[in-house]
């Protein structure tokens, strides 16, 4: 059975929301000094 592409790259972790927790998960969390940090909401 197939399925849509949406659907599949949701589940392979190719989609917006999987992209971002990879990259997430891989930048060390730090606070800048005296810097103002921008958030990047989901959809």
């Amino acid at each position: 059975d197939h399925n849509t592409p949406d659907a599949m790259y949701a589940e392979a972790g190719l989609d917006a929301a999987g992209i971002l927790k990879t990259v997430k998960a891989a930048l060390p969390e730090r606070k800048a000094r005296g810097a103002k940090l921008v958030s990047v909401a989901q959809k």
